[in-house]
């Protein structure tokens, strides 16, 4: 995982050693990597610049990319520029295609939503993407591309434990289930301890799996109460089952023996709270962070498209579309139709 300078400056160079592990002028460029350089124009590539990968730490080889996209160029019969643009298209289509087949399979409908994207690529693709599925708006985190490796510092501190107990739910032996959850409890505890997290910090949620007889689908039943349980508490533990596989499968079998499986329990801790440092406050004017110029090939062909410097935008400034913010590790690209509003954190809300 690279992280970009802005997250840990001091240890910038241990962050940008991974990348230096390669050499860009001995590469036979992947095809999908390489698209968003080979879309050529006098002096600069298109969406990801040559001069500004790494921070311009490393120069990019356009001529690789550009020989990358020329392989399928050449079979397809059109010109780098077109060939490149079609991989972009086929790309975009394929996460839409995917964005699509989980939500609806979940009930949703995409268009209810905004669309975070985030990692290296996903500044590149969001509008696009936003674009096909008539998403209202995307969010782009002010560290994308390392967005992933730094959400795991605010993430509880978790652990999971589990316990096979094969036996039917009517002759369980509360015995056994207590004391089973009572070793996954001291295990718990122990490794907690062993982090130099109090007792009183740790909390402790149980659960436990179950089916039907001679059926396949287990289903968990969470939420079981925090002692030791009596058989009052596994009665209502049958009962919480048969509702659940209700509402997972459309039906129940009140009357059909239950099977208990595993006895789980999740331990958590509250992971350190980030504070996010805001950004110097401006207007919605942002040409104080425009860096330059350069012909960027969209739909239409190429545009003559402003290219900002994340560095210098302030809150509250406004880019109207086409445009790219140029980041260490990444691009953000705004087309025509949508602008970008900076927030006070420097994340980017992007909507037509």
């Amino acid at each position: 995982c690279v992280f970009s300078r802005e997250i840990v400056d001091q240890n910038r160079e241990a962050d940008l050693d991974v990348l230096r592990m390669f050499d860009p002028n001995k590469l036979d460029l992947l095809v999908f990597t390489s698209y968003a350089v080979a879309l050529p124009n006098v002096s600069h590539p298109d969406h990801i610049p040559d001069d500004y990968f790494m921070g311009g730490e490393r120069r990019l080889n356009i001529d690789l990319a550009k020989s990358a996209v020329k392989k399928v160029a050449d079979r397809l019969n059109m010109p780098v520029e077109r060939a490149a643009h079609a991989i972009l298209a086929a790309v975009n289509s394929s996460m839409t295609d995917g964005i699509t087949e989980i939500t609806t399979k979940m009930g949703h409908d995409v268009r209810d939503f905004s669309l975070l994207v985030f990692g290296g690529a996903g500044p590149i693709h969001g509008a696009f993407l936003a674009d096909a599925l008539r998403i209202g708006e995307v969010i782009v985190p002010r560290f994308a591309a390392t967005f992933s490796a730094w959400s795991m510092f605010t993430l509880d501190i978790g652990r999971e434990y589990a316990r096979s107990y094969v036996i039917p739910a009517e002759i369980a032996s509360l015995e056994i289930i207590n004391r089973l959850y009572q070793d996954m409890t001291s295990e718990a505890l122990g490794e907690f301890e062993v982090l130099g997290i109090p007792r009183e910090e740790v909390t402790i949620t149980k659960s436990a799996e179950m089916r039907y007889m001679m059926q396949y689908h287990d289903v968990e039943v969470a939420g079981l109460p925090d002692r030791d349980l009596t058989p009052e508490d596994l009665a209502e533990v049958v009962k919480t089952f048969h509702r659940r596989h209700e509402e997972l499968y459309t039906y129940c079998m009140p009357s059909f023996p239950v099977q208990l499986r595993n006895l789980r329990i999740i331990a958590k801790a509250k992971g350190a709270k980030m504070v996010m440092k805001e950004i110097a406050a401006g207007t919605e004017d942002a040409s104080g962070a425009l860096k330059r110029k350069r012909p960027c090939f969209f739909n239409d062909g190429y545009v003559e498209t402003p290219i900002y410097d994340d560095v210098k935008l302030k809150s509250g400034n406004v880019i109207a579309g086409p445009a790219v913010i140029e980041h260490v590790t990444t691009s953000v690209v705004i087309p025509k139709g949508f602008h970008c509003l900076v927030d006070k954190y420097g994340n980017y809300s992007i909507r037509r």
